[in-house]
């Protein structure tokens, strides 16, 4: 417990009162982001310093350690994505058996001791605390306890709510475009340029195989557009830097190969022939093309190829002709609800 009062601490050293919200951010969607606009602008009309507390793991990753999970992003992106917003303060701190068994008192509390929390910004549905309190009964606590809670409206994007578990849904479909409206942004996967069984090579279109994904969201198996960034970072609003290069990415196990293959995330970069292994990539998926097929031979394989490289040329050209086409919908009032 004093490694998380020293963590709390070290995010207002000055002692000054704070307003402060508390998740996961998975994603930093469109939600998040309203969430926390809400955060920041009521932080500055009260004279508040504000403050996201962001947990590196899951909460059901610890309380439920049995059940598969998953990330849109990565902890390093997340709070990259987050310092983007303008807030006073990003605080990232482990959710870990010395917190899971803290009840919605005793972590308050410890904001309350420790960051002068005098607002706490919530969605509607948000919970805290092993004893999963909701906004009715924390507003209560909150005013027995000497600090106000405000709890923020649902986001919508497209007409579509905005949550983290609605953009997995959208990319286990392959539904990318979907997805990108409700994070505001491409979805994107970051990664090593591994080695490979250089079958690309021999088929005359040398892939670059992306990984690890231990615990990514990765999207349906199939072919899509994407740009490719190499060695690129997040630039202050959230973009990615470094060259961009058109790719045509393959999410799949190979099936023109046999059976048993595992599953990989293979990049066909265009126009490029530089070695780049173990190279950092960052793959940002723009439309999914074709579901992965097995074909009958090495040559059907080689043209549909072809295909799908010209295909993927026509989607990015027309894309950077028009990019307002393509531009995702912001939120709607107030903020999604859940901090996951």
């Amino acid at each position: 417990m004093q490694r998380l009062r020293q963590e709390l601490r070290a995010s207002n050293p000055t002692g000054l009162p704070a307003a402060v919200t508390v998740g996961t951010f998975d994603g930093v969607h469109l939600g998040h982001q309203a969430l926390l606009g809400t955060l920041r602008d009521q932080s500055k009309r009260r004279g508040l310093r504000s403050v996201a507390i962001c947990f590196r793991q899951q909460p059901r990753s610890v309380v439920q350690p049995g059940l598969p999970f998953s990330y849109l992003c990565e902890l390093e992106e997340r709070l990259a994505l987050l310092r983007t917003l303008g807030l006073d303060c990003v605080c990232d701190v482990s959710f870990d058996d010395r917190v899971r068994p803290l009840t919605a008192e005793q972590f308050l509390g410890l904001l309350k001791s420790e960051l002068n929390l005098k607002l706490l910004v919530m969605g509607p549905n948000a919970k805290q605390g092993h004893d999963q309190l909701g906004t009715v009964e924390l507003q209560a606590l909150g005013a027995r306890m000497g600090f106000e809670t405000l709890v923020t409206q649902p986001a919508h994007a497209g007409g579509s709510p905005v949550s983290s578990s609605a953009i997995r849904r959208a990319l286990a479909e392959g539904s990318v475009e979907v997805a990108a409206a409700l994070l505001g942004r491409p979805f994107s996967l970051t990664g090593t340029v591994l080695p490979g069984d250089r079958r690309g090579h021999e088929l005359g279109f040398p892939t670059a195989n992306l990984g690890p994904f231990a615990h990514a969201t990765v999207p349906k198996d199939g072919i899509y557009a994407t740009w490719a960034y190499l060695d690129g970072a997040l630039g202050q609003h959230g973009n990615s830097t470094g060259a961009r290069h058109m790719a045509a990415t393959s999410i799949g196990v190979r099936p023109t190969f046999g059976r048993g293959n595992e599953r990989r995330v293979e990049a066909y970069i265009l126009d490029f022939s530089k070695d780049i292994y173990g190279a950092a990539m960052r793959l940002e998926f723009v439309k999914r093309l074709r579901d992965e097929v097995a074909y009958a031979g090495l040559q059907p394989l080689i043209e549909q190829i072809r295909k799908d490289v010209e295909a993927t040329r026509t989607v990015l050209y027309a894309l950077q002709r028009h990019p307002e086409a393509h531009r995702a919908e912001g939120p709607g009032v107030g903020a999604y609800s859940d901090h996951s």
